[in-house]
């Protein structure tokens, strides 16, 4: 297996350092992150693209990336069926949720679930909550890291660390604008990166 280039380098860290930099942007100078609702609702301001685009992105990691073409290609595309239950979803989110949520004016759904309920509740769900996504991100880490790994020859803890501290970093400074902007960002690179790979199979392929 053929290692990775210096322009695969500086692809890398020009996307790691341009998600620090918005970040940094947001934290520190533009619209500084004052409030409690700058950082956590951006103010209330931003368009509805964005923030759909970021919500979109949100549903798939690297996992689906890797694992959904091993599964349509061994098992058959059966899995787009899937697809049904995303659909009914998000029905059923903007036309029954969404709505309660937007009249109660709360932050999220484990505020909404101490104001319907009490605080045992929301902790419990809380607890629950963070327990799925660290299993998911840590999965969702580890599948890249270990490729990254193989190409690069770095170890795969400091790929992690890396990868890892830089989410941390512009996500603690920057809130919820510097989440929308770099998800945004980051699955531009994602499509053409897609794009590019179907060119080059299709190329290769004849």
């Amino acid at each position: 297996m053929s290692g990775f280039f210096w322009y695969d380098y500086l692809i890398f860290f020009i996307v790691l350092a341009i998600s620090s930099g918005t970040g940094i942007y947001y934290g520190c100078f533009g619209s500084k992150q004052k409030t409690v609702k700058e950082y956590l609702l951006g103010g209330k301001k931003m368009t509805p693209l964005p923030i759909a685009i970021s919500v979109a992105v949100s549903h798939f990691s690297a996992i689906t990336i890797m694992g959904v073409p091993t599964e349509v290609y061994k098992f058959g595309a059966y899995f787009v069926y899937t697809m049904i239950s995303f659909v009914l979803l998000g029905i059923t989110s903007i036309s029954v949720f969404f709505p309660v949520f937007f009249k109660l004016q709360v932050t999220s759904i484990y505020e909404y679930l101490e104001k319907r309920f009490d605080n045992k509740t929301k902790v419990l769900v809380s607890f629950f909550f963070i327990v799925s996504e660290v299993s998911n991100m840590a999965i969702g880490t580890y599948a890249p890291s270990l490729a990254l790994s193989a190409v690069t020859g770095f170890r795969l803890y400091y790929i992690i660390i890396c990868v890892f501290g830089t989410c941390i970093f512009y996500t603690t400074i920057g809130g919820l604008k510097t989440v929308v902007w770099t998800d945004i960002f980051q699955i531009g690179i994602i499509l053409l990166s897609l794009l590019m790979i179907c060119v080059i199979g299709l190329n290769t392929t004849g």
